[in-house]
């Protein structure tokens, strides 16, 4: 297994931590809906 695999539990903490961070930006700026898909 290379050095360089992302294992399953990295990813879902990097996805909490993405999520968070964009629903706090969603709370900053209030009526503004960017295009993240």
């Amino acid at each position: 297994m290379p050095i360089t695999a992302i294992s399953p539990q990295t990813v879902s903490a990097a996805r909490a931590i993405l999520l968070d961070n964009l629903d706090a930006l969603g709370r900053a700026f209030e009526g503004y809906t960017p295009n993240i898909v």
